[in-house]
């Protein structure tokens, strides 16, 4: 086996052309942040500045179409990564996504016996955080 440049000196270390990947990715990340955060700013408190109708709806889709390039850049991390990251991250996702369906669903019986509804987005908290501790036990694991 010969060393390459996009290769790491350890197993556990992320390549360069990983690491560019993770910044577009997280370059994408901040900007849906920016936009989400933006718009729920700009509709709660100016909601006469973008006038009603199909133009509304559109500026609305806005943090759509930032989220469908940070999922491309995803997608194209986990492509090109090298086994071990590509194993380390699709362990984390299939573990975040069973954790996420549970909570969700169980989550429901918690309802109707009373606790309180939760907001939109955190249902998905708990898949999200063992998502990221799933990633840094991988890390871990083959270090």
């Amino acid at each position: 086996l010969t060393r390459t440049q996009d290769m790491a000196i350890d197993p556990s270390e992320i390549t360069p052309r990983d690491q560019r990947n993770r910044r577009a990715w997280g370059l994408w990340m901040v900007l849906h942040f920016f936009s989400w955060f933006g718009l729920l700013i700009l509709f709660r408190l100016r909601r006469e500045l973008v006038p009603a109708g199909v133009l509304y709806w559109l500026v609305a889709a806005l943090p759509l179409v930032v989220a469908a390039g940070a999922m491309w850049a995803w997608v194209r991390y986990l492509r090109e990564a090298d086994e071990l990251q590509r194993r380390i991250q699709l362990n984390a996702l299939a573990f975040g996504f069973g954790v996420s369906y549970f909570w969700i669903v169980s989550y429901g019986v918690f309802v109707v016996a009373g606790a309180p509804k939760l907001e939109q987005g955190q249902p998905l908290l708990p898949g999200l955080v063992a998502y990221w501790f799933t990633v840094l036990y991988g890390k871990w694991q083959y270090r």
